[in-house]
């Protein structure tokens, strides 16, 4: 039976270490076990990373998601002490047009969600 790429990679990195260290049959079989656990210990946390980014992107898609929700329920509001053009006093606010109304944060949230061009869309 012909031995595959990966038992003749293995079998000539367990001669190396042989070799190299003097170890007997035994200890370079404990050694290349200790390189087998990291390896499985480090593609255990890669799955944690990964996973973590995962429900990390997916939050911040829910919270934008909202944001812009809230955007659209406050554009339809007249909220004057929210508003950016903050009015000094009701007779100036209500000279103004009646949807004047712009959430003082709302440059900042439509930047996060996709920029002014998603303005109209909400």
């Amino acid at each position: 039976m012909a031995e595959n790429g990966l038992q003749k990679l293995i079998k000539g990195i367990f001669s190396h270490i042989k070799d190299k260290y003097g170890y007997t049959d035994e200890q370079a079989l404990i050694y290349l076990q200790g390189y087998q656990d990291c390896a499985e210990e480090n593609q255990k946390s890669l799955e944690k990373r990964d996973k973590m980014l995962r429900d990390t992107v997916a939050e911040l898609c829910e919270a934008k998601r909202l944001l812009k929700l809230a955007l659209q329920d406050l554009a339809e509001a007249e909220h004057c002490g929210l508003c950016k053009y903050e009015a000094d006093d009701i007779a100036s606010c209500q000279s103004k047009p009646a949807n004047c109304f712009v959430w003082r944060y709302a440059d900042e949230a439509l930047k996060l969600i996709g920029g002014a061009e998603d303005e109209n869309n909400i």
